[in-house]
């Protein structure tokens, strides 16, 4: 999700207002109520990697419906996606239009995640063990009332979600290093009014969710999703973050896409890529000149180009791991594991500014998703990203003038620097069971602004704090 803050998409680029009116004043609307949890929704093209954004509520007196927001933003809200509200405006088909004065919080909001911001802190980041976690998954499968697409392989279906292999489960529970179990059932086909040429997918999902329920315990699965074969959509899928619903809008669902929307079930954003360009317009790896490419990241299932493991990043937002966090200005050599090993460093965080890091790791073949050749550049180098603290992933391309990010790592002998703080990062050697990397600093550059207040010490830490809105195990 380009520019999200772990639930949508907001984004202002170079936008400046003047207002000289004094702004009208919004009253709640009035007419019918909706109170239940609130959710996102990102809607995935994955051939485009363009994706669409909303909210909506699930009803706390049918949990197995779904009712769309209209006419609302996540930034002008006064709650976040996973609290309860209560949203008052007008119901019409495309769910319930009203304001940001109209939707609000029925419980006591608690402290404000901190994501990964970088805060003053505790020098050490302690080793966290990975806590199990079980998903219980419900796939329902659609047919549409006019014979239009046939129906979905509900045994293909079976093995793509739990089967041996290439599967969803093996997937989450190869980036667990097996502490998580995914595992469930597909039931249908259900029919819904509709054809493949339409999409009208809350109502689908909400009629395949109902009649489920007349022979299914729903309550008794942690996550739900609805399958139906290819419509006119414009998405392969789309999922509630930190929400328990999917759609899946493919005739034979991919390992990818599966993943995918179940990655942001968990609270996951997408693994994008940052394109930067100098003053003359030349590819560089970063500067001030950057823009978002969404999904573009080929090294994790939150991206669309295949369904590699998580990195290290959202690992660590899933709590399957900790990071060695260098200070402002600590020199230092670091011998990183593989990210799946064991033990070990797995992932190097580096303060950035005062809103987001670099996170450095090391890839190696592992298992059946991160199957790289072993001499492919991923595996030989560390890749690097910007943490922005809960939106997208950002992989930065140490070779930008190849215009390809299968590339995008670092390789031995090559140095990253930082532009704005001049932090220097090498890789200084490499085995297949480490990546040795230095981290150095200029001696006679002011300390920058973000900094100002703390000093230059070892407690400048960019600490990651544990997302209170993500899905607990």
């Amino acid at each position: 999700m380009r520019g999200s803050t772990r639930g949508l998409v907001v984004s202002l680029l170079g936008t400046v207002l003047v207002v000289t009116a004094q702004a009208p004043t919004v009253s709640a609307p009035r007419g019918d109520t909706v109170s239940g949890t609130l959710v996102a929704t990102v809607a995935d093209d994955f051939a485009a990697g363009e994706d669409t954004d909303g909210l909506g509520i699930i009803p706390d007196e049918d949990p197995t419906r779904f009712v769309p927001l209209a006419g609302v933003e996540a930034a002008d809200l006064a709650v976040a996606p996973g609290e309860r509200v209560r949203a008052r405006g007008r119901l019409a088909a495309g769910g319930l239009r009203t304001a940001a004065s109209g939707v609000r919080p029925l419980t006591a909001r608690s402290a404000p995640s901190e994501g990964s911001t970088p805060l003053v802190a505790p020098f050490e980041e302690p080793e966290v063990a990975a806590a199990a976690r079980t998903t219980s998954l419900l796939a329902i499968t659609v047919r549409f009332s006019d014979g239009s697409g046939g129906t979905v392989d509900k045994a293909r279906l079976s093995r793509t979600l739990f089967g041996d292999g290439d599967s969803v489960s093996t997937y989450y529970s190869e980036t667990s290093r097996g502490s998580w179990t995914t595992k469930g059932r597909v039931v249908g086909p259900f029919t819904v009014s509709g054809s493949t040429r339409g999409c009208d997918w809350e109502g689908w999902g909400d009629s395949a969710r109902d009649q489920a329920g007349r022979t299914v315990d729903l309550s008794a699965y942690t996550n739900v999703m609805v399958v139906w074969p290819t419509a006119a959509c414009g998405w392969a899928g789309l999922g509630h973050v930190r929400g328990p619903y999917s759609w899946i809008n493919q005739s034979t669902p991919s390992v990818l896409v599966t993943a995918h929307e179940l990655g942001h079930n968990y609270g996951l954003p997408h693994a994008s890529s940052y394109e930067c360009r100098d003053a003359s317009g030349r590819r560089v790896t970063i500067s001030d000149r950057c823009s978002v490419v969404g999904y573009a990241d080929p090294f994790s299932a939150m991206g669309n180009r295949g369904a590699r493991l998580h990195h290290g990043i959202h690992r660590q937002d899933l709590r399957l791991m900790s990071t060695r966090n260098v200070a402002y200005d600590e020199a230092t050599e670091v011998d990183l594991a593989p990210l799946y090993a064991a033990g070990g460093v797995r992932a190097l965080r580096i303060p950035r500014d005062g809103r987001s890091s670099y996170v450095v790791e090391y890839r190696r073949p592992y298992a059946t998703f991160d199957d790289f050749a072993s001499a492919s550049a991923v595996a030989t180098g560390v890749t690097i990203r910007v943490d922005q603290g809960g939106d997208d992933s950002l992989l930065l391309d140490t070779t930008p003038d190849t215009r390809s990010l299968d590339d995008a790592a670092l390789q031995v002998g090559r140095v990253f620097e930082d532009p704005t703080t001049g932090m220097r990062l090498t890789l200084e050697a490499r085995t297949s069971s480490l990546a040795s990397v230095s981290v150095s600093w200029p001696s006679t550059r002011t300390p920058p602004a973000w900094l100002e207040g703390a000093g230059r010490s070892r407690a400048n830490v960019p600490v990651w704090r544990p997302p209170a809105d993500l899905l607990r195990p």
